[in-house]
């Protein structure tokens, strides 16, 4: 992490697991599937941190067979 208060701003980007949807939800009549990140960002200011998640849309409410279902979570 930071080292001294004039390194300027630094992001860093976590992954907290993968979410795998219909590649349709992507690009409308497209086959198969997608697995894509879900991720969180750290920024670290010289006037302190901030986590920032956008969590998952209100598109994923009422998805077929449940966001529950179609999360890929990492082992460990």
């Amino acid at each position: 992490m930071r080292t001294s208060k004039d390194e300027g701003v630094l992001l860093y980007a976590f992954t907290c697991g993968y979410i795998t949807l219909p590649m349709s939800f992507f690009l409308d009549g497209e086959p198969g599937k997608a697995k894509v990140p879900a991720c969180v960002f750290l920024i670290d200011h010289p006037e302190g941190l901030v986590l920032f998640d956008t969590g998952f849309s209100d598109r994923f409410i009422g998805m077929e067979k449940g966001l529950g279902k179609i999360i890929d979570m990492p082992e460990g």
